[in-house]
């Protein structure tokens, strides 16, 4: 377990590291409604969901699982709504 939670680190540093840039798929109906009902808290926490849910490098794959949500919501506010607004900016079709 304790191995899991090291590479989970390891992957999330690596991506802040290298920049990489935030791609995502259009939110459907669904996930709009999924979000909206999941997440509770604040912003940060949206934005967290958000890119757990949305977020795809530029080979279209996801880039953070579940286990990220905690380091996520280390980051700023502002940090997280940037990655969210990216994240848009860049849909793949």
């Amino acid at each position: 377990m304790l191995f899991l939670i090291l590479l989970a680190n390891i992957r999330f540093r690596y991506y802040y590291q290298n920049k990489m840039k935030h791609y995502s798929k259009p939110l459907s109906l669904y996930e709009i409604d999924l979000l909206h009902y999941t997440s509770v808290g604040s912003d940060k926490e949206y934005f967290v969901d958000t890119l757990i849910l949305k977020a795809l490098d530029k080979d279209g794959k996801n880039i953070y699982k579940e286990q990220d949500k905690k380091n996520l919501l280390k980051r700023s506010k502002s940090e997280l709504e940037s990655m969210y607004f990216e994240m848009f900016e860049n849909e793949l079709s």
